[in-house]
């Protein structure tokens, strides 16, 4: 994953940081980079 508009990703592998880059940084939903387990807790 890769955000010009988040923290260094290292430090952001995990569930609450992919929504958070999907949802600030609007990366494609069906992005390789984003396993499906965490897209589905978008819809939560």
């Amino acid at each position: 994953l890769d955000c010009s508009c988040a923290a260094p990703v290292s430090q952001l592998i995990n569930m609450k940081s992919v929504v958070y880059l999907v949802q600030v940084c609007n990366l494609p939903l069906f992005s390789p980079d984003v396993p499906k387990p965490y897209l589905q807790t978008t819809a939560e």
